[in-house]
């Protein structure tokens, strides 16, 4: 029995105070304790991108590797990290909370505009977290992902996909240039609204997703509009929001933005 996905963004705590989980390899002790706090409420490890903008995965199984004694793990420079405890479906169904609790960490992507691709098999206990920007997309990190589960097995029909908050359509606006090379990498047209250029992220992501994977939701917030989500475009901040997924136990409400 495969337990079912669970997928979450969080900017903000419970009591209403900015969660900022940082982004890269050096983070502020502020950023530390935000990411250890967010385990420790989990109660389970996590594992952490540092982002490229680019379409390299990381995997990480159940057997053999470690996570840190500070409960989450960096990995270095990838945009995707695909997730797999090989025996769990294997595991009787009332010990396998406890079993994914041991074994397997929550994936975690952080972004402040781009898009959070969250992705869980329902038929496997696989899973992964993809940071979808726009280089990203264009050099095809969606269909890599969607490769990484049919290379384990897993059709995409028989994934569920969760697409976070990010920069809407109306908002993210760009170059002619820019709109010219989306438009050839992806096929898919920028908005024209008098001279500027305006892409749809979120929308193409999900778009995209639905070509293949019947189970596809995808949030309404734009970063960018809201100013309870952070966003690089609004005020080049550096604070970030984080979205995971995990298998397994169900947990208490950790932040204002679980779905």
């Amino acid at each position: 029995m495969t337990p079912r996905p669970h997928f979450v963004w969080l900017s903000q705590w419970e009591d209403g105070a900015q969660a900022d989980f940082g982004s890269g390899a050096a983070l502020s002790s502020d950023q530390l304790q935000a990411r250890g706090r967010l385990r420790d409420l989990l109660n389970r490890d996590i594992l952490w991108l540092v982002q490229n903008h680019g379409t390299e995965i990381s995997n990480w199984s159940a057997s053999g590797v470690q996570i840190p004694d500070a409960g989450f793990s960096d990995i270095a420079f990838v945009d995707a990290t695909v997730s797999e405890t090989p025996n769990l479906d294997s595991i009787e169904p009332a010990q396998a909370d406890l079993a994914q609790s041991d074994l397997a960490p929550a994936a975690a992507v952080v972004t402040a505009d781009c898009v959070p691709v969250l992705i869980a098999a329902n038929t496997k206990p696989i899973w992964a977290a993809v940071h979808a920007g726009r280089r990203g997309i264009q050099k095809g990190i969606l269909q890599k992902a969607i490769d990484e589960f049919v290379s384990r097995g897993v059709q995409a029909a028989d994934l569920s996909v969760a697409i976070g908050p990010s920069v809407c359509g109306q908002c993210y606006q760009v170059d002619k240039a820019t709109a010219d090379q989306w438009f050839t990498d992806t096929g898919s047209y920028a908005e024209k609204r008098g001279d500027a250029f305006y892409l749809d992220l979120p929308g193409y992501c999900e778009d995209f997703m639905r070509q293949s994977v019947k189970d596809c939701t995808r949030s309404d917030v734009c970063t960018l509009e809201n100013e309870n989500y952070p966003s690089y475009r609004r005020d080049q901040t550096k604070h970030r929001l984080a979205s995971l997924v995990w298998l397994g136990q169900d947990v208490p409400r950790v932040g204002r933005d679980l779905i």
